[in-house]
């Protein structure tokens, strides 16, 4: 423990441990607590800061606390032998921070050894750090307070600075960035004393001791340390999560079918699953779907550009831009969820009335829950967008509508395990009754459109009738598939139109790697009126179109030399939810690159447009700059997507 190394020697057992939090317990008044407090028991018993925050929280709360309590391998440990390999990042800390480790034979066998290692920690806390599910994603310390707790380490560490080192030299990471202000190559803290201390800061109410706590155990990590706790607390390094590995090892390291522990985890939160086989739960009373156990619904692949053999037949349901809602009935009571499991019934509160119209005990919907609008032109849906605004706003004057495409549980049985063409039959029965019983006031309830398909003549010709009657594509579903819970399944394909704009570059966020740049983010522009008016940013660009982009941009010297870095947020048109990304800080160029752009959709306030999730295509070497989409073609294509 590292606490022997400043503490007193009587802190070397159980024993005087315990008499040491008795005496600190008798002299504290824990209605007077303090900044200065920590700091005075810190001095007068030789501790350092963070651990005299952690016994006076105890001793506040009336939990145990135990030098076994604190003692585990140590966090640097953790981060060089589990987590660098299971998120794939050797080569960035090879590069970064010269570290090496030894050779593995692979991800699955190491992750197989840290979760039945005994190492001090519990399972619950061993999945936590892997899956960023501990206590310091909810300690309400974000970007901005992690970069004042480093500049407090290292006053260079201004935020235009960790900036500049994440586009210039970190490959975009801000981690990495971060990581990079501090000199230290490894800390001395163990897993198990970061963690708890993580427990109490999620509950402190001060910031500025939070800060001061926060900032003093920064001060003790090393550079590999600080990057996975900068991952933490913003949840970076989900995006290279390597579940399937995790879940394979998991279900070695305790006997368990992969099959379950997949179900298990569209139902549960991989620590609770932990929870449950450390404390030796049966598991398969926790995979079964019942009323009000909320799971991640299945999901539908994009449609397969080859045709397969056999493809043939299948159905085609209406696809609608709403909210995927799953709805529990459940006696005379109904809650519905979201696709993450989250409950919506606060945000959907008409959906309750279907809990006296449904001719059953209990039962699960999988469906959508859109809306109409009425205007001079007749009805029309709502977008995804356009329906979140109505719910800030009490619904007024629109008419919910919710879309059931499936029907997951009926009367005590579950149906995932029957074929769709089975399902699609029990729901047409069930949704007939519900419909023969008469109108719902405020709400209605529809069962989607769907029909069979013999060829992909008649698949196109049905697809574009969805298209003319205002839907967003079409699912395609396979008579014989399953439900296969929280995955993307291929027993569901979607299809959807696909609508382009051609847009001027109008600013960058390079990137400069051993010598060379590349461009890893743009901001895009189209022509009003003879003016470049800025739509929104896209980042993210693969390494062949960003290199080329950068070559671009230096052959015609559209950045200046001069050019500073600035946040390029500020000049786009519509500072929507769509345009507001983290990484904003790059060079204005000249608008004369000409790139291809498609989105998920497009949304309209007044006169200002912004696009949904828009996304880089190609460059447009062949077009001049004055060809680029002008307004009309942006209403256009609002008009194509939403009417």
């Amino acid at each position: 423990m590292i606490i022997t190394e400043f503490a007193r020697s009587s802190l070397e057992s159980e024993e005087s441990f315990t008499n040491l939090l008795a005496e600190i317990k008798q002299i504290t008044d824990f209605n007077n607590i303090n900044y200065d407090l920590y700091f005075n028991i810190a001095n007068t018993y030789q501790l350092p800061i963070h651990f005299a925050y952690l016994i006076i929280y105890n001793l506040k709360n009336n939990k145990k606390l135990t030098l076994k309590d604190l003692s585990s391998v140590s966090f640097y440990a953790i981060c060089r032998d589990v987590l660098t390999p299971y998120k794939n990042k050797a080569f960035t800390f090879r590069k970064q921070f010269n570290l090496k480790y030894p050779y593995l034979k692979n991800t699955d066998e190491r992750l197989e050894w840290y979760l039945k290692y005994e190492n001090g920690l519990s399972l619950i806390n061993k999945i936590g750090i892997l899956e960023a599910e501990t206590s310091f994603n909810s300690m309400g310390i974000g970007r901005t307070r992690f970069e004042q707790a480093i500049q407090r380490i290292n006053i260079e560490a201004t935020h235009e600075e960790i900036e500049k080192r994440r586009l210039r030299e970190s490959d975009g990471e801000w981690p990495t960035a971060v990581a990079s202000f501090v000199s230290k190559e490894r800390g001395d803290l163990t897993a198990a004393e970061l963690f708890a201390i993580g427990d109490a800061l999620a509950e402190e109410t001060k910031t500025t001791i939070k800060m001061a706590v926060f900032s003093y155990l920064l001060s003790r990590m090393g550079k590999i340390e600080v990057y996975f706790l900068a991952s933490q607390i913003n949840r970076f390094h989900d995006h290279v999560s390597r579940t399937s590995s995790l879940i394979r090892a998991f279900s070695k390291a305790f006997n368990l079918e992969y099959k379950m522990l997949e179900r298990l985890i569209s139902m549960h939160s991989f620590s609770d699953i932990a929870k449950l086989v450390e404390e030796g739960k049966v598991l398969e009373q926790f995979e079964r779907i019942i009323p009000f156990r909320p799971f991640k619904p299945m999901l539908a692949e994009k449609w397969p550009h080859k045709q397969q053999k056999g493809q043939f037949p299948v159905f085609s349901e209406a696809k609608y831009d709403g909210v995927r809602l799953l709805v529990h009935k459940l006696g005379n009571k109904v809650i519905c969820y979201g696709r993450r499991r989250k409950e919506y019934t606060y945000k959907f509160p008409i959906i309750t009335k279907l809990a006296n119209v449904i001719p059953a005990y209990s039962v699960i919907f999988d469906g959508e829950i859109t809306a109409q609008q009425w205007t001079v032109e007749g009805p029309r849906y709502l977008n995804v967008y356009e329906l979140h605004e109505a719910v800030k706003h009490g619904m007024n004057n629109i008419l919910p509508i919710y879309v059931v495409f499936d029907i997951l549980f009926l009367n005590g049985v579950e149906l995932v395990q029957l074929p769709f063409e089975k399902r699609r039959k029990i729901r047409n029965q069930l949704l007939t009754i519900i419909k023969q019983r008469g109108p719902i006031q405020g709400l209605e309830l529809r069962e989607v459109q769907s029909v069979e398909i013999k060829n992909q003549h008649q698949l196109i010709s049905v697809y574009n009738n969805y298209i003319d009657t205002k839907h967003e594509g079409a699912i395609v579903k396979d008579p014989k598939g399953l439900y296969e819970l929280g995955k993307r399944s291929k027993f569901w394909y979607k299809l959807k139109p696909k609508e382009t704009l051609d847009v001027t570059i109008t600013g960058v966020i390079p990137l400069q790697e051993q010598g060379s740049m590349r461009v890893w983010g743009l901001r895009y522009a189209v022509k009003r009126g003879g003016v470049f008016v800025n739509l929104g940013m896209i980042r993210g660009l693969d390494l062949r179109a960003g290199t080329r982009l950068a070559e671009l941009l230096i052959s015609g010297g559209l950045i200046s030399p001069d050019s500073k870095l600035e946040d390029l947020t500020p000049d786009i048109e519509s500072r929507g939810r769509f345009t507001q990304v983290k990484e904003s800080w790059g060079f204005r160029t000249i608008p004369q690159i000409v790139i291809t752009i498609d989105s998920l959709g497009i949304v309209r306030q007044e006169d200002k447009f912004s696009l949904r999730n828009a996304r880089f295509l190609y460059i447009r070497e062949d077009m001049d700059v004055d060809d680029i989409s002008d307004w009309n073609d942006v209403y256009q294509y609002y008009m194509k997507a939403n009417t």
